[in-house]
Order: C-alpha cells, then structure tokens, then sequence
C-alpha cells in the first residue's frame, strides 16, 4: 500500500510533467503579439480533501484558470489556489 508521501510525490511528478508538457507545446506555437489575457471572473474550483476527490483533476483545473488569468508566478499561483481548500483540505493546509 502506498504512503501518503508516495501518493503526493507521485501527484508532483504528474503537475510538473503536465507543465513541462504545456511549456513545450507553447514554444511549438508561432509566435503571437503578447497581449496580456482579459481577465476573468472565475470561480476557483473547491477541493475539500476527501477521501474520494480527484486532486488530480482539481489541480488541472487549477492549471486552467492560472493559464486563462496569466497567472505564472508560483507563490501567486499557491495563494489564489488555497482559497478553494476547504473542510479536511484546508485544516491540513
């Protein structure tokens, strides 16, 4: 059985191949005028830490909303992420 260190270490490795998968096909692009993006109202996603809930798909969501908002600065990203903890998530955090 997996510890808990293993499954949040195997959840790391996952996000940070994701966002070198995502770098990778943003150099492929050509190059666009650099507009700063329109910023959105976006709620952000609730993880509450319960036994069953997909960190994995809240962290992609997560993702999301930082890519849509230009969000690329990671003690930002941390912030604005934390304010969806909630219940076990938030107690832990």
């Amino acid at each position: 059985m997996a510890s808990l260190n293993d499954v949040v270490n195997a959840i790391a490795q996952l996000v940070q191949a994701q966002q070198q998968f995502t770098q990778a096909l943003g150099q492929q692009q050509p190059q666009q005028q650099q507009n700063t993006p329109t910023k959105l109202s976006v709620q952000i996603p609730t993880f509450r830490g319960e036994p069953k809930e997909n960190v994995v798909a809240w962290l992609l969501q997560m993702q999301t909303v930082f890519r849509a908002q230009g969000i690329t600065d990671e003690p930002t990203q941390v912030n604005y992420a934390t304010t969806g903890h909630k219940d076990a998530a938030l107690h832990w955090y």
